[in-house]
């Protein structure tokens, strides 16, 4: 009995203790900031240690710089919070209450000139079959004012700050979208700690439209913030005379995003010469013509040119699943420019004649351009539904009014009045239904259709006569895409689009035909650093309006005409690579040897009379292709960052003194300079291109050099650019005919300095409402969860 009754005692004296033990533990909530611009700090470390420094509990924060630490002992404790570009800081809180709160201000380091190898090793790569996805360390992200600073640290990407212009491996056509979307909304606008990653896509699925070379995806984070960004920029250039302004305001409250631009452009043509020369020669019954022209062109004093340009917009986070986005612009543009152009012409060496000309050109346009967005996640994981829709409209009109006065050698001199007038508008519309399914944890599927159409109208007025031209096409397309990663080393990426163009041209011809344009990539993952990708890819280049609109006019000179096609078919290329990709910290190297089928190349047929040359587009040639590319990106002593894109290549035609290497450089330069200035170049050369009757080329040219600084804590940035100052722009072309020879050299140099300048506002409560945050902060520990 009184065993049992020691045991009793026993048993109860321990759980009063466990429960006065209990009673002795809190749960804390904490909330880390920057010191300086009291913004949150996500993912930060935050430990709680005993006094010999060992680990007693830790957290992490969340995308909003919130954690949550159960188990807390009351009394005195000592936190640590760390965070990289961060000083360590130690807390000591005395914890009292079973529910407390604690903030805590880290402070960041200062900004060395080393310390850019730091924030170039924190960007994350992961390459997957379709596209490589980077993810910019938030010490980045919260560095950088804009999201155009935030991507210059990705390899391959430049960015050029002045214009927003963007690079991927040396080439310009990029298309940039947000979340997937096409949008107005200027990227300089978005805050960058809302990135959650940027996809990169040099080699576009079947999803998208042919004609697009490389893909920028910004993907945004799920949490949405309340708050105000104000971005003002302008630039001045001298001696243009050109003047730029542009204000985005982009507004966020909760789950709607209200986003605006205005942009002004101020432009006065500056005296200007230009000089041309021709050399072309006729063949006919081995009798040779020669004739030679040399054209002086200078721009006379003219009135500014002034463009104008508005943009408005929505997105509506209709639910978690729902996302709806509305955007359009209109823009406006007037010009007027006068020219003098003195022109010689010679015929086997005697004076032709010589023309004095006097051009007024002036001209209006007004141009359109709408996007809807919408998209869909349902409740099975990984279905989701996107329509991309765009409408563009654009109207203007030109009047050309010339005197001219030509002089010839046995003759009187004679003069001619021209007014010509012509009217053009254009519209397209472009849609795209897109749908994801995953088969299964390594299968997805992507399928969708798309429809795009086109619409010219052109009319040609001179004097009583004129011409009008109609002509629309639209293009079908039903695409699918199959991504398979069938073991942690291999994946495989395949689809296959189908595309039907038909086109009407005055309501009375109309032709259609069907292309199948299958496309492959399998990716074989070496290592953590050594990838390679075996890549096939078929594509289409529709002709623009410059080759369709049937009408004549003057090319280079009097003697030299030319006239569209409207049965233009669209060229065809396919091309085969294997890419070797090195990726390691800050390093990225592409190695790429590659095949590149290209049919129906559109180009020039030649009509000769005499010393007249009428040219005609057409789908006149077949090509191989056997080239390689190196594009290269590092970082040096941990301030230069060199990027190289390389292309080098043997083309081969039909007839073979048409053949020959062909080449491309295109090198940029970003390097962080004591007291934090930066400098950035970029170096332009076009090489040799291989023409189907010829050959043209052009010399190397430094196209910019700029020298920027930031100020009042990355608000403020101002840039000074040389543009054109240290090489001319040389051109020379080459044709080669049956019965015809041309030599043509131009040459043209517009040095310019330019000064530019960009200013950052963020204000607002950045904080959200009770019941959002905690959705917020469910879905940052989903992203987190994602992450690890």
């Amino acid at each position: 009995m009184r065993k049992n009754l020691h045991f009793f005692f026993l048993l109860l004296f321990a759980l009063v203790s466990s429960n006065l033990w209990a009673q002795n533990k809190a749960t804390l909530h904490g909330f880390v900031i920057d010191s300086v611009s009291r913004e949150p700090v996500p993912y930060a470390t935050v430990r709680l240690v005993d006094a010999e420094e060992k680990l007693i509990n830790g957290a992490i924060t969340d995308s909003n710089g919130a954690f949550l630490m159960k188990e807390v002992p009351f009394g005195n404790q000592t936190f640590v919070v760390s965070f990289v570009g961060y000083r360590t800081k130690r807390v000591v809180k005395e914890i009292k209450e079973k529910e407390q709160r604690i903030r805590v201000a880290i402070v960041m380091e200062n900004k060395q000139l080393h310390e850019v190898s730091v924030v170039g090793e924190k960007v994350l790569m992961k390459e997957e079959v379709d596209k490589t996805v980077y993810r910019l360390d938030d010490f980045v992200l919260r560095n950088s004012p804009t999201v155009l600073e935030a991507m210059k640290s990705i390899p391959g990407v430049t960015v050029k700050t002045s214009d927003e212009s963007i690079r991927v491996n040396g080439s310009n056509n990029v298309l940039v979208l947000v979340d997937g979307m096409y949008s107005s909304r200027s990227l300089s606008t978005i805050n960058p700690e809302d990135v959650e990653s940027v996809e990169v896509i040099t080699n576009p699925s079947v999803e998208y439209d042919s004609e697009v070379a490389n893909v920028l995806n910004i993907i945004l984070k799920e949490e949405r913030k309340q708050g105000i960004r104000i971005v003002a920029m302008g630039r001045g250039e001298m001696p243009l005379h050109s003047l730029y302004g542009r204000l985005n305001v982009d507004y966020e409250f909760s789950r709607f995003r209200v986003f605006g631009n205005y942009t002004a452009t101020y432009y006065k043509p500056r005296h200007e010469g230009f000089v041309y020369d021709s050399t072309f020669c006729t063949v006919t019954d081995d009798e040779v013509d020669r004739y030679d022209e040399m054209t002086a062109t200078n721009i006379l004093p003219s009135p500014p040119t002034i463009s104008r340009k508005a943009g408005l917009g929505f997105d509506w986070r209709i639910s978690k699943n729902d996302l709806l986005s509305v955007s359009g612009n209109l823009e406006l543009h007037r010009d007027k420019v006068n020219s003098h152009q003195y022109s010689l012409y010679n015929t086997n060496g005697s004076l032709g004649f010589e023309e004095w000309n006097d051009v007024t050109s002036q001209g209006r346009s007004r141009d359109q351009n709408y996007t809807l967005y919408y998209h869909h996640r349902f409740a099975k994981k990984g279905h989701e539904i996107t329509l991309n829709s765009n409408y563009y409209t654009m109207n203007g009109a030109r009047e050309y009014v010339s005197n001219s006065l030509f002089h010839y050698p046995d003759a009187d001199s004679a003069r001619k009045t021209l007014d010509r007038l012509t009217d053009n508008w254009q519209s397209a519309w472009n849609a795209k239904l897109k749908y994801e399914l995953p088969l299964c944890e390594k299968l997805k599927l992507t399928t969708g259709l798309q429809n795009y159409s086109r619409w010219i109208g052109y009319t040609y007025t001179f004097g009583e006569s004129g011409q009008y031209f109609d002509y629309h096409d639209n293009r079908l397309a039903v695409f699918a895409q199959v991504a398979w990663q069938f073991s942690d080393r291999f994946s495989l990426s395949a689809g296959l689009r189908g595309e039907h163009l038909r086109f009407d041209i005055y309501d009375t011809i109309s032709r259609s035909l069907w292309h199948a344009l299958p496309s492959a990539s399998l990716m074989y993952k070496i290592n953590e650093n050594n990838t390679l990708k075996l890549n096939y890819k078929s594509l289409l280049q529709y002709p623009s309006y410059h080759f369709l609109a049937p009408f004549i006019y003057t090319q280079n000179d009097a003697l030299a005409y030319s006239a569209g096609n409207p049965f233009l078919l669209p060229e065809k290329t396919q091309r085969l690579g294997l890419s070797y990709t090195y990726h390691k910290q800050y390093t990225n190297l592409i190695v790429e040897p590659y095949l590149a089928y290209r049919q129906g190349i559109i180009g020039e047929r030649y009509l000769i009379d005499g010393a007249v040359t009428n040219t005609i587009y057409d789908n006149v040639a077949n090509s191989m292709k056997y080239g390689g590319r190196i594009s290269a990106t590092t970082l040096v002593g941990g301030f230069l960052i060199p990027m190289v894109e390389f292309d080098l290549g043997y083309v081969n035609y039909a007839q073979p003194k048409y053949n020959g290497l062909e080449m491309s450089l295109v090198a940029a330069l970003e390097m962080e300079l004591p007291l934090d200035f930066t400098l950035e170049a970029e170096f332009l050369y076009d090489g040799t291109k291989r023409l189907y009757n010829g050959y043209s080329c052009s010399s190397p040219l430094i196209e910019t050099i700029a020298l920027g600084r930031s100020f009042l804590k990355d608000q403020l940035y101002v840039e000074l650019s040389m543009e054109g100052f240290f090489l001319s722009e040389k051109t020379e072309e080459v044709v080669d005919v049956p019965g015809y020879y041309s030599l043509n050299r131009s040459e043209m140099r517009m040095p310019s300095v330019s000064l530019f300048a960009r200013y950052v506002f963020k204000g607002g409560d950045r904080k959200m409402a009770q019941i959002e945050e905690r959705e917020s902060l469910m879905e940052s520990e989903d992203n987190a969860a994602k992450r690890k």
